[in-house]
């Protein structure tokens, strides 16, 4: 095998550091107790993260974005603060990654880490802080604990330190995951938040669908919620869309119930029949080094094996299974996938999409 130069517009690397997590959110597989994924809980090794790092160094591959998050608290990583420090030298122009990007619920975020992770490295760096709510009722209710007040309280502090050090990393997203249960208090989060970055004089703006490129605001991010079933998905994209076009933000997808994501010029729409991205852009590693190609793979039925007994850059880049389903795929085939026959992705608003030329460059590059 020889891999060289890969990259893909769009793409991105999952990294689930850890598994377990302190809240029981209902739209997340941590409110099933009797979920699989967590039959056994623990951390990401360091050491293999650096492996990992090394491999996709060395063979040139390129993806947009790493993203530590999947199914658990990527903060409750032990080693977090020294994992994030060794990332950093791995993001940038001709890195294994442009960015890097955290998902958490802030809930551990402690004063040491808020101070420690700021920093003014030319690595770009974004910080997803989800909060969900505006009042303590309305968080345990989504989130199923009481820890309202801690998380308000570490975002709040976190923000005070970015302003008065005028540190530029990392960019921080403020996210609200739109559902029935707090759709009532997207206005009262937005004012409140939009003045405590006031306060703190840091630059600020509101989105929806998607975080923009600009990498100096912070923003307020309203984010679709993902659904287990098409019927709820459906009603969910509808309550998202009455909820942001009420605020004048405007949609770069339609997400009408029942319609397919409108894909970007170029893109292939994404159906049932058409090539998924995820068999090329975005790959998914768990906490014990399993491979997959899809975050919604929670069971691992699309495996490809584990990062922690053999490379990234083989396993995804290989002549074994990856290259089989690719090429069935490729032609809009899943007859050997029933996690994708029952994927109603070509739904939800979080979709990255696909061309013609990008799969064909991944053939020429392994």
């Amino acid at each position: 095998m020889n891999v060289h130069a890969f990259s893909l517009p769009g793409s991105y690397l999952v990294i689930e550091l850890a598994n377990g997590c302190n809240l029981k959110c209902e739209h997340c597989a941590q409110s099933d107790a009797s979920h699989p994924h967590y039959a056994r809980t623990g951390y990401f090794p360091r050491p293999a993260l650096q492996s990992l790092l090394e491999d996709l160094d060395v063979h040139r591959i390129r993806f947009d974005t790493l993203i530590l998050f999947w199914l658990g608290e990527a903060l409750l990583h032990p080693e977090f603060e020294a994992i994030y420090a060794d990332l950093l030298p791995y993001c940038g122009d001709d890195r294994p990654f442009k960015r890097v990007e955290v998902h958490t619920n802030a809930t551990t975020l402690s004063r040491r880490m808020a101070a420690r992770i700021l920093n003014r490295s030319p690595a770009p760096q974004r910080w997803h802080l989800t909060l969900d709510a505006a009042t303590a009722a309305t968080y345990r209710a989504v989130k199923g604990v009481d820890l309202f007040d801690r998380a308000e309280e570490n975002v709040r502090r976190l923000i005070e330190f970015k302003g008065r050090g005028g540190f530029p990393r990392p960019q921080l997203i403020l996210q609200y995951i739109i559902g029935e249960k707090n759709a009532s208090e997207v206005g009262a989060f937005l004012a409140r938040w939009e003045s405590l970055l006031d306060r703190a004089r840091l630059s600020h703006s509101r989105t929806a669908f998607h975080v923009p490129d600009d990498t100096e605001k912070t923003w307020l991010y309203l984010k679709s919620l993902d659904c287990p079933t098409p019927a709820l998905q459906a009603r969910a994209n509808a309550l998202y869309k009455k909820v942001v076009a009420g605020l004048g933000l405007a949609p770069r997808h339609t997400p009408e119930a029942g319609a397919r994501i409108e894909a970007p010029e170029g893109h292939l729409a994404r159906t049932l029949t058409t090539p998924c991205s995820a068999f090329w852009k975005s790959p998914v590693i768990g906490w014990d080094g399993m491979l997959t190609t899809c975050t919604r793979d929670s069971l691992g039925e699309n495996a490809l094996g584990n990062v922690l007994e053999t490379p990234f850059s083989r396993l995804w880049f290989g002549e074994g299974r990856i290259a089989r389903w690719r090429e069935a795929v490729g032609k809009g085939n899943y007859d050997d996938l029933p996690l994708c026959r029952r994927c109603f992705i070509p739904r939800s608003v979080n979709y990255t999409g696909i061309t013609r030329a990008e799969i064909a460059s991944v053939e020429n590059a392994a």
